[in-house]
């Protein structure tokens, strides 16, 4: 990577040059205008850039590096903004960058520097999540990579990282058709203990929200996916609708939640009939003469 920074490249008119010439520069504002510039280059799919699109993603990860904030943040802007033309290698370094990104990128000894980072790494985690919806039904194949993430998130020391992680979680199986295959058992088991055992409300609400957004997406796959997790489901469920001394935004999306699987069994076990009658005219031998 250093043989992208060790010399600046020539100098020509077209705005891909002008825009790496801004990155090389000394000056730190100079190089953020590059970054920026080149970013939009990218996002107006410059043909050239486009050309040079694996170079332009190297030089945006070594960006990464930097301790200033503007810097980093304005990098992770033009790591996005490549999402749709070299996704994997996209996915893969916003995901490691989401789990590893701590003190290394400023001094988070103070409660202000933490709440800093927690910022930049829930920023992260929203890019992610607008990546995933512009590729759409293509983001099925990067599934284990984004869902990990996030589960990992979920378990994360950090109150506003976890309830983060527990939406953007929410928001990628949405997009995913909630085809999640056996990684569903994960995310069930995750939500439990966060329902459970964490202190943040915050979070709880969220894990909460997460089982209503699946039920409901799920529909009637509900009884087949979940089977055996339904009836634990539902009993949770109620004692939290239940409880006199739980949180009243807690008890709504339980009552929601509550609300979509009882529709989902009674589809179930009152099917709507259709009730048709076919009227067959018979063919006539002479025709119909009306007066």
């Amino acid at each position: 990577m250093s043989l992208l920074t060790s010399k600046g490249p020539p100098i020509s008119d077209t705005p891909y040059s002008k825009a790496i010439s801004c990155i090389f520069d000394n000056l730190l504002p100079t190089r953020v205008h590059g970054i920026i510039e080149l970013t939009r280059l990218v996002e107006a799919k410059d043909p050239e850039t486009i050309s040079k699109k694996h170079y332009v993603f190297c030089l945006f990860q070594d960006y990464l590096k930097d301790r200033d904030s503007y810097v980093y943040l304005s990098a992770i802007n033009g790591i996005a903004a490549l999402g749709t033309h070299c996704s994997e290698d996209v996915l893969h370094v916003l995901c490691k960058e989401f789990l590893d990104i701590s003190s290394e990128k400023t001094d988070a000894d103070t409660e202000k520097n933490q709440h800093k980072i927690s910022e930049i790494r829930m920023k992260i985690g929203d890019t992610i999540v607008k990546i995933t919806k512009k590729l759409g039904e293509m983001a099925v194949i990067h599934k284990t990579t984004l869902l990990n993430t996030m589960l990992c998130g979920c378990r994360d020391n950090d109150p506003f990282i976890r309830t983060s992680a527990i939406s953007n979680l929410a928001e990628i199986a949405f997009i995913l058709n909630y085809r999640l295959g056996s990684v569903i058992y994960e995310v069930l088991l995750c939500i439990w203990n966060i329902i459970e055992n964490d202190k943040a409300i915050e979070c709880r609400r969220a894990a909460v929200m997460v089982i209503g957004s699946l039920l409901k997406g799920l529909g009637k796959e509900t009884l087949v996916q979940l089977k055996e997790n339904l009836l634990p489901i539902y009993r949770i469920l109620k004692s939290l609708y239940q409880d006199s001394n739980e949180d009243p935004i807690l008890k709504l999306h339980a009552q929601i939640a509550l609300e979509e699987l009882n529709d989902i069994v009674d589809d179930f076990l009152f099917p709507k009939l259709e009730i048709r009658r076919n009227i067959i005219i018979s063919e006539m031998k002479q025709n119909i003469v009306f007066k």
